[in-house]
């Protein structure tokens, strides 16, 4: 996912005009690793267990001048039941 360049003023206001070459754009990346096992004990009943991971990079462009790459990863853990009436 990335975005296009906008201007940090936008053209639309007619109090502030548009600022050329003032334009900021960012990339972002990432992925989720995740894993579950579920048991059926009886009928209509689930137990289950979740884990996984979450990865995310954003890198941007501040008036064609790069910006620091910032990167954010976190476990995440669940526990769940299920009744099914």
């Amino acid at each position: 996912m990335s975005s296009s360049p906008e201007a940090i003023v936008p053209g639309f206001d007619p109090v502030l005009p548009a600022l050329p070459g003032l334009d900021f754009s960012v990339n972002v990346q990432g992925t989720v690793f995740q894993v579950g096992l579920e048991y059926i004990p009886m009928p209509n009943l689930i137990v289950g267990i979740e884990g996984g991971y979450t990865w995310t990079e954003a890198h941007g462009h501040y008036v064609d001048v790069a910006g620091g790459t910032i990167d954010v990863g976190f476990p995440h853990a669940g526990v769940y039941v299920t009744k099914l009436f």
